[in-house]
């Protein structure tokens, strides 16, 4: 459980709470403390729960293996996305080889799940669209991924965001995205996971039309 900041700590009659911030929610560790310092219990959020067991000793950090390491086959841009006046998605592009000049490339927007998250997906120390579009670019596929509106450089407010809002940010991504040079206008697609899957029934027809859908565990 890396990473993790703590909000509120507490102990009571043998049981430890400690509360955590994990994006913008802050569910709690509850546990049974032992005679040895160690403590076993459940991290709840909201109507889920997962067991944990805690015990004393030196923690080890470890490289994430999976995380893209320089040199790269291929060259990231920080880019801005305007959706409509005071809706901006920041997002990262990803474009194979070296050469500035190479175009012809097919590309993918991703598309993130439920909550707020940001660009990779962060959570927990773990970054899944990052490795996710570090595959995909080092395959020959030009990559856009972008933070949802609130987290990292997004602007506006998700919690106010209806479906349809979301669906206008996708479509507003893919436009942008078949507007660059490098990349081939009729060979496209969106990649979503779990609630990513239902925004594709509010794009509009047009965008359905020129989109090659892969949604992951998307209900519907």
């Amino acid at each position: 459980m890396m990473d993790l900041q703590v909000a509120e700590i507490d102990v009571k009659d043998g049981t430890l709470r400690v509360v955590v911030h994990i994006e913008n929610d802050k569910p709690a560790m509850v546990g049974k403390m032992g005679g040895k310092g160690d403590v076993k219990g459940a991290l709840e959020r909201g109507p889920v729960q997962a067991w944990f067991e805690m015990k004393r000793g030196v923690l080890e950090r470890k490289g994430r293996p999976q995380d893209p390491v320089a040199p790269l086959p291929y060259r990231e841009e920080m880019v801005m996305v305007s959706v409509k006046q005071g809706v901006t998605l920041a997002g990262t592009l990803a474009i194979p080889g070296g050469d500035k000049q190479a175009a012809g490339w097919p590309a993918v927007v991703l598309v993130s799940g439920s909550g707020p998250q940001n660009r990779d997906k962060q959570r927990m120390g773990q970054r899944p669209q990052l490795v996710l579009a570090d595959r995909l670019a080092r395959a020959g596929i030009a990559v856009l991924r972008y933070d949802e509106r609130g987290m990292g450089l997004g602007t506006a407010d998700f919690g106010t965001a209806t479906m349809g809002d979301f669906s206008v940010g996708e479509e507003a991504a893919w436009k942008w995205l078949g507007s660059r040079p490098q990349v081939r206008k009729d060979v496209g697609g969106l990649r979503g996971m779990p609630r990513g899957g239902w925004w594709r029934r509010w794009l509009p027809g047009g965008s359905r039309g020129r989109v090659l859908w892969c949604y992951r565990l998307g209900r519907g």
